[in-house]
């Protein structure tokens, strides 16, 4: 669990060096690649396992500094790719941890940890934030147990990811966005259903006159092929 970061302004992409983007991929990513690669002949004579630590922000978009949150989805695609390359003798998995407390976040949040941490312990189901006890649980767990599983990515988050929780883009609790979204694809429904009937009916008078028209230069021809005589085949 080699792990590293940069700083970044948010939608400044020109504030990142590609040195600095490099560097976040190489310890994030590549390290992987190179110690999987050197333990890859030892852990398939053992029959082992893998457990790569990835991040939420590798899954869903937020406000983390672009290229660590690349790298991470990264590393949730490495896992799967490495699951299927060295299947069946090693199973391959990833946890993907939400707000984790201590250290990292205490860098990443600065003066606003505590604040921060607590509004986000409030709006998960669980009520408080990731530990690093909680990450090693479920990273044991996928090496004693879950013999059938790999390519998977673990989310550890107290159920924030799928709670009425908050979305940082609106100002707004993800139920009350869910509500929104659903108010609005009714409104649009409703228009729709109205465009649509109003449409058809054009389209029926559209085809109805062509088709009128058409009777008339070819009458004969139409009243043949659906009334055809009998005993006609």
């Amino acid at each position: 669990n080699a792990g590293t970061t940069t700083s970044m302004k948010l939608k400044d992409l020109d504030s990142i060096s590609v040195d600095e983007w490099d560097k976040v991929f190489a310890v994030n990513v590549r390290s992987i690649f190179l110690v999987t690669r050197a333990a890859a002949k030892m852990l398939r004579t053992t029959k082992g396992c893998i457990v790569n630590t990835a991040s939420i922000v590798g899954l869903r978009p937020g406000p983390q500094p672009l290229p660590y949150a690349a790298s991470k989805a990264a590393v949730v695609n490495l896992t799967k790719t490495l699951a299927y390359n060295l299947g069946p003798e090693v199973r391959v998995n990833a946890v993907a941890p939400g707000w984790m407390e201590g250290e990292w976040m205490e860098r990443m949040l600065k003066d606003k940890y505590d604040d921060l941490m607590g509004r986000r312990a409030k709006l998960t189901p669980l009520k408080r934030c990731v530990t690093a006890d909680d990450v090693a649980e479920t990273m044991l767990s996928l090496i004693q147990g879950n013999r059938f599983v790999t390519g998977e990515v673990i989310v550890i988050d107290g159920g924030f990811r799928r709670g009425p929780c908050f979305d940082p883009a609106s100002g707004l609790t993800r139920l009350a966005t869910m509500r929104v979204i659903r108010a609005a694809a009714d409104q649009r429904a409703a228009a729709m259903t109205a465009l649509g009937a109003e449409s058809e009916r054009m389209l029926r008078r559209v085809l109805g006159n062509a088709f009128s028209a058409y009777r008339e230069d070819h009458g004969g021809w139409l009243d043949r092929l659906q009334n055809p005589p009998k005993g006609a085949k």
